[in-house]
């Protein structure tokens, strides 16, 4: 009758600490669950940072092409600018040619006057700060565009920091549901032995 009572005893005690181990391996089934969908929240994450970045590398290269047609632009006004000032001087000395040509100097005193009044009067200015002008102005807007391309490079590195936090979780993630696996399984076997010992 003791050993009867002894038995039930010990196999009260094996049965006890099955369940306890089971329920270890619930516990940690459940940790492994919550991890996995952290590494699925944290996945969504990259493929949305990987999207923004997608759209950040779309606008520099829209950029890019902006500031390769005002550069251009630039070359067009600079060859411009050049012809205009080859006009200036051939007119320039066209003029002073007929002044030294001629032994009458009246009329043509008077025609390089009017040429002058061209050649440096306010028309001439105004074309040749029109010149200036567009060449600043095509600069700053380069330099404009040149910086919204640094903001974004900055915003595609910032993306870039944020994917190797998601990652650096994931990873960390992974190694705990790694242990976590390894915990069951010895638990699975530590079950396996005990009821190999209930009688």
């Amino acid at each position: 009758m003791s050993r009867t009572n002894g038995t039930t005893g010990n196999n009260i005690q094996i049965r006890n600490k099955i369940a306890e181990y089971q329920q270890k391996i619930q516990n940690a089934r459940n940790k492994t669950s919550n991890l996995s969908g952290q590494i699925e929240e944290y996945s969504r994450c990259i493929q949305k940072v990987q999207e923004e970045i997608i759209q950040y590398q779309e606008q520099i290269r829209q950029l890019e092409q902006r500031i390769e047609g005002l550069r251009q632009a630039l070359e067009k006004v600079k060859d411009m600018k050049r012809k205009f000032d080859d006009n200036y001087r051939r007119r320039k000395g066209k003029t002073e040619a007929v002044l030294n040509y001629t032994r009458h100097p009246v009329i043509p005193t008077r025609y390089c006057n009017g040429m002058k009044s061209l050649l440096v009067g306010k028309e001439f200015e105004r074309a040749n700060r029109g010149f200036d002008n567009s060449q600043t102005m095509i600069k700053r807007r380069v330099e404009e565009l040149l910086q919204e391309i640094e903001n974004l490079k900055q915003r595609i590195r910032e993306c870039e920091n944020r994917i190797n936090e998601y990652q650096y979780h994931i990873n960390l993630a992974n190694q705990t549901i790694s242990g976590l696996n390894g915990e069951i399984s010895g638990y699975e076997n530590t079950i396996r032995t005990l009821r190999m010992q209930l009688q």
